[in-house]
């Protein structure tokens, strides 16, 4: 190479350097949080209200962005849908979601998430007034088997033929309240087993369709025949629901305590009956008034028993006429064609809106 020819290419050079240096070179495109994962639903247009590591709603078709990441309490409303509460877990790293909780069916981990205290399953289930009834309802059961259980080995404690007649009393109460909490805990089990459930029916890193189930008069009836209220609640009754599942338990509870005040009467009238056969002509008319009082006592506790027994009777039938007449979907306005949501993510709170051609 000659001295010309490198003089032209350092020339050059130094023309072109300074236009070089003065073109801002192009920021590195930064990872993109805006790709949207779709959530469909059979059938559509239903809310979707989800709740974790962040909220965020709307309607089907409902689009996510992937920022939303984490385990999530899914719950569908809308006209016709059995109020339905889920699990779903939306990964990171472009995963298809998961649905956590249990899909319809029966299976093993549904019966043993049933078989949790009273009232758990549902309160976890979103069913919060039916999880505290069953749980005021078991815990009021236990509180009344250890009272009685209290008072029997306090007969234990007595002696003589009264005292041991009286501790068979407080034993057999503290059997009727176990047999209370014992049904008490079946019909949560039952209750929570029955209640709506969502399934996962295509997943991918960009699409979910989710299949929720729809109210219909033969779902409300056999729901409620099984447990009080059951069907109600299926069709988003859920104050008609618990009172029918509160009077039911509270009419049970009657049940027990009457049934021990029967017992225990007919002890005490069983006991002034054979006072009165060993007593002398002195002693016998003050314990022939009283056992005219006692007789009087157990007629009225026996009388409360068939009462509390009627009424529980009584309320169960109700309950399946109430979900045999009543409206299971109320009329509704057709979607309007403008909706809005607003979802609320770690960078405050948007509005989304959809235009429905």
């Amino acid at each position: 190479m000659n001295i010309r020819t490198l003089g032209a290419l350092v020339g050059a050079w130094t023309l072109l350097a300074p236009l070089a240096a003065a073109q801002p070179l192009a920021p590195p495109t930064p990872p993109s949080d805006q790709t949207l994962v779709t959530v469909l639903s059979q059938p559509s247009d239903v809310r979707l209200s989800f709740r974790g590591p962040m909220a965020y709603a709307g309607t089907t078709p409902l689009e996510l962005p992937m920022s939303l990441v984490g385990r999530f309490s899914v719950h569908v409303a809308g006209r016709g849908i059995a109020g339905t509460q889920g699990v779903l877990v939306l990964p990171s790293g472009g995963q298809p979601p998961v649905l956590s909780s249990e899909p319809p069916g029966m299976s093993a981990g549904l019966l043993l998430r049933a078989l949790n205290a009273p009232g758990i399953p549902d309160i976890t289930a979103r069913r919060t007034m039916r999880g505290m009834l069953f749980s005021l309802a078991g815990a009021g059961g236990i509180a009344g088997g250890l009272k009685d259980h209290i008072q029997y080995r306090d007969r234990l404690d007595e002696f003589g033929p009264y005292a041991a007649a009286r501790a068979t009393d407080e034993r057999r109460a503290r059997k009727y309240w176990a047999q209370y909490v014992g049904a008490v805990w079946a019909a949560s089990a039952v209750d929570y087993m029955i209640r709506p459930r969502m399934d996962l029916r295509e997943s991918s890193p960009t699409r979910v369709t989710l299949t929720v189930p729809t109210v219909s008069r033969r779902d409300v009836l056999w729901r409620s025949l099984l447990v009080p209220g059951a069907g109600q609640t299926y069709a988003n009754r859920n104050s008609r629901g618990a009172l029918w599942l509160g009077a039911s338990l509270a009419a049970g509870a009657g049940l027990v305590i009457a049934n021990a005040r029967v017992d225990r009467t007919q002890t005490n009238v069983n006991w002034t009956r054979t006072l009165i056969d060993s007593a002398g002509p002195s002693e016998r008319p003050e314990l022939q008034r009283l056992l005219e009082v006692q007789k009087n006592d157990l007629q009225e506790d026996t009388d409360a028993r068939r009462g509390f027994g009627l009424a529980l009777a009584a309320l169960w039938a109700a309950n399946f006429i109430d979900a045999a007449i009543m409206t299971i979907s109320e009329p509704g306005a057709k979607p309007a064609r403008l909706q809005a949501s607003v979802p609320i993510g770690p960078d405050g709170a948007a509005v989304s809106l959809r235009y429905r051609f």
